[in-house]
């Protein structure tokens, strides 16, 4: 089993699936499972940016790719839909502290897999903290901060 772990991509979801999708292309092989692991930026509405995030915004229009993801139609979404078909399964995320942490805590959870999908395209789903997950054979605990 090949496990990638991403970390700390502030909102910078379509740069991530870009590195991924390339990795894999250019090495020949996929990753059986990708974990983020922590401020992956979800934040559906830029209102509620926390103020470090706002204030890179200015420079980094990037820090708000996760709102625009959510928001995809037409050809951004077949772009993205053809994207996620070359990764095994979703991305797996604990949030850090540069999340929504009110909206992650009132998303519905898969009973079965206690995670909450968070885009349409299930590119991306949140653990919540002490969370643990079999994948395969391996198990793994998901601790926050």
């Amino acid at each position: 089993m090949m496990v990638g772990f991403i970390g700390d991509i502030h909102g910078r979801v379509l740069h991530t699936i870009a590195a991924v999708v390339t990795w894999q292309k250019k090495m020949g092989r996929q990753f059986d499972l990708l974990i983020q692991v922590g401020d992956l930026g979800a934040f559906p509405d830029i209102g509620r940016l926390d103020p470090a995030t706002n204030r890179y915004l200015a420079s980094d229009p990037a820090e708000a790719d996760f709102n625009r993801l959510i928001q995809f139609a037409g050809a951004q979404a077949e772009a993205i839909t053809e994207l996620r078909s070359q990764l095994a399964g979703p991305i797996y995320f604990i949030r850090g502290n540069h999340e929504d942490f009110d909206w992650l805590a009132q998303l519905p959870r898969n009973q079965e897999a206690g995670t909450a999908e968070v885009d349409p395209f299930d590119l991306f789903r949140y653990v919540p903290d002490g969370a643990v997950r079999d994948f395969v054979g391996l198990r793994v605990a998901f601790l926050e901060r």
